[in-house]
């Protein structure tokens, strides 16, 4: 579990009666992001029209320090209290809360201000064995300030089919499919990316 603070920010919250702008809802998924000696926490908000605000922290304390610092919601704050300790114990690549209810005003204050198109990846599958696949999506053009964002994970090639239906492709638009090799003809966006990842772990 995550220390108390945002929990104590919330009564705080609730005994002086915050009042908060008219809010949107966004979808929030956090991934672990693992570099050489560095463990990263990637958040990503995502409005309901697509586009979407990254924002990369050390460590998640250091996010915990940003929402409090923000003056979020006693809601938001309490949802974020939740978020992270699941963040804590994941063994999954990530963690998405659906529906978090926030202001423009409060997203600014996280430093959460240029709303991008999704991401785009270049999608190659590499065979690891006779009977698995490994899927590796690396981002292009990440946004300023960012290091790209490569994901990883590996699957039973009888998936492959099926996989791909996930996302509205065909087999045959992965060149070189049965080789050991081989990319997709076109790119994907990163909403793509996260129902491949969700669609392989579940």
């Amino acid at each position: 579990m995550v220390p108390g603070s945002l929990a104590a920010a919330l009564r705080l919250k609730e005994r002086i009666g915050v009042a908060y702008p008219s809010r949107m809802k966004v979808d929030v998924t956090y991934r672990i992001v693992i570099r050489p000696r560095q463990r990263l926490l990637r958040v990503r908000f995502r409005r309901e029209d697509g586009k979407s605000i990254v924002l990369l922290f050390p460590d998640p304390s250091q996010f915990e320090a940003a929402a409090q610092k923000a003056d979020l919601s006693g809601t938001a704050l309490q949802e974020l209290e939740d978020d992270l300790a699941v963040v804590a114990q994941m063994k999954e690549p990530t963690h998405t809360r659906c529906g978090l209810e926030i202001s423009t005003e409060e997203l600014q204050r996280l430093d959460a201000t240029e709303w991008r198109e999704p991401q785009e990846f270049n999608l190659s599958f590499e065979r690891t064995s006779e009977d698995k696949l490994r899927l590796t999506a690396r981002e292009v053009d990440p946004s300023p300030g960012m290091m790209s964002l490569n994901v990883y994970a590996e699957f039973p090639k009888e998936n492959f089919e099926r996989l791909m239906s996930r996302i509205g492709m065909h087999p045959r638009e992965v060149r070189d499919a049965n080789m050991y090799g081989s990319q997709s003809i076109r790119r994907i966006n990163e909403d793509e990316v996260e129902t491949l990842i969700d669609s392989i772990f579940h």
